[in-house]
């Protein structure tokens, strides 16, 4: 009786408010389930304590609830929040901007010679509403038409081909596929495989087919796979096994060959976007290759300079005419990007002393690690190559030169020596 009397620890009494709010706890200390020991338990409540509410109290006590949001009073928050506002609405422009990247589409070169240029113009601009903007500009043997955007684009070569425009462009940005090369599978693979298989793993595949070896036409260990469009095929290089092999993805090579078109003959534009009249690489007249009939026997005819040889012969003049132009345009183009670094050297004042006296410092730490036999070899290898390069003409005249002021250094002692022997001779007599 006396045990019962006595009162009870912080910790029974803190266990005693659990059990209140969870009657179906399991008593830790006994394993016992508290509704058979119902009768032992001792209910104690804590001394009620007065809460006064904040605005009464002199000092309130503001509580510790994390909804809550510590604030000071800020004449310019209001302004803070027009400029995270602003912020997330840039964001997520950038965001959804990034996400699509509309390119503009390739320009039209019109062959056919026009005859009423307003005319033709008005009859371009009256395809769309409200009126389509394009610009022109004609260059000697074509008509260059740019458009701003995919679909007038697309309108307006409806529009040419409806109207047999003898013209040709290029592949539209969006229609792209994003080719990549498959290394070591195995050529019997079949392509409707590595397709699904491709699909199992987020690609999807346009077009695959096997490379073939380019003189003995035997198939290969490769194959080119055409991606349609997405903004996950560049993960595709992160792929290593595939169709039960050790794969290796990488990008095509690029091909440094101008590009000849199979239905013009022309080069610089393939035959998919061509609208040209056809010409056979053959006899050169006007029709496809595929329909003529001249004979093996008979020589061949080139399109673009008639000469004797089939228009895709690699040393054609034409050919070696535009190669000349690109070389020489490259060329200029290179050299204006030295002169804009020199420019841009110069209009930022970047001292030439400081550039020559780190160059000097570097050549004193990168020469003194050297051994003798090496830092003369690289003197003297450095002062022949400082020597100005000279013309055949002045580089014989400089060793007949040096031969003749030789011939003299050794001929002067000789006629000393043969005038002091005439003159002992001459003496005795």
């Amino acid at each position: 009786m006396t045990s019962r009397n006595k009162p009870l620890s912080n910790k029974s009494t803190s266990n005693a408010h659990k059990d209140e709010l969870c009657p179906n706890r399991l008593n830790t200390d006994t394993g016992v389930d508290p509704d058979d020991n119902a009768n032992n338990w001792q209910l104690v409540t804590s001394p009620t304590k007065r809460i006064n509410s904040p605005g009464t109290s002199p000092n309130p006590k503001i509580p510790n609830n994390q909804n809550n949001i510590f604030s000071t009073p800020n004449r310019y928050s209001s302004l803070n929040i027009e400029d995270n506002t602003n912020n997330t609405i840039q964001s997520d422009t950038e965001m959804e901007s990034g996400d699509i990247i509309i390119k503009a589409p390739p320009p039209i070169f019109i062959k056919s010679i026009i005859n009423n240029y307003q005319q033709f113009c008005e009859a371009i601009k009256s395809l769309h509403t409200p009126p389509m903007e394009f610009s022109c500009k004609t260059t000697s043997n074509s008509l260059k038409l740019t458009t701003p955007n995919p679909n007038s684009y697309r309108t307006v070569i409806r529009y040419l081909k409806e109207k047999n425009v003898n013209f040709y462009t290029y592949q539209i940005h969006e229609d792209k596929p994003y080719r990549v090369v498959v290394k070591n599978l195995h050529p019997s693979t079949s392509t409707e495989f590595i397709k699904e298989e491709l699909g199992n793993c987020g690609f999807s595949a346009r077009n695959i087919t096997n490379v073939l070896h380019y003189q003995s036409k035997s198939p290969l260990p490769l194959f080119f796979v055409d991606l349609e469009p997405a903004l996950n095929n560049k993960e595709i290089f992160e792929l290593k096994y595939l169709c039960y092999t050790n794969i290796k993805v990488e990008a095509p090579r690029t091909k440094k060959q101008i590009p000849q078109c199979m239905n013009c003959q022309d080069y610089g534009h393939t035959r998919h976007y061509c609208n040209n009249i056809p010409r056979c690489v053959r006899c050169g007249d006007q029709h496809s290759s595929n329909t003529c009939t001249k004979s093996k026997d008979l020589p061949a005819k080139c399109a673009l300079c008639f000469g004797d040889h089939p228009a895709n012969y690699r040393g054609c003049p034409s050919l070696k005419n535009i190669q000349n132009y690109r070389n020489r345009h490259s060329s200029q183009a290179n050299k204006n990007n030295l002169n804009n670094k020199t420019r841009y050297t110069e209009n930022n004042n970047v001292p030439t002393d400081l550039s020559h006296n780190i160059t000097s410092e570097y050549q004193k730490t990168s020469t003194s690690n050297l051994s003798y036999a090496q830092a003369t070899q690289n003197k003297n290898s450095n002062e022949t190559n400082n020597q100005p390069h000279l013309d055949p003409t002045s580089q014989l005249t400089t060793q007949l030169t040096s031969f003749i002021n030789e011939l003299k250094s050794l001929i002067t002692p000789l006629i000393l020596l043969l005038t002091k022997v005439f003159d002992k001779v001459l003496d005795k007599k």
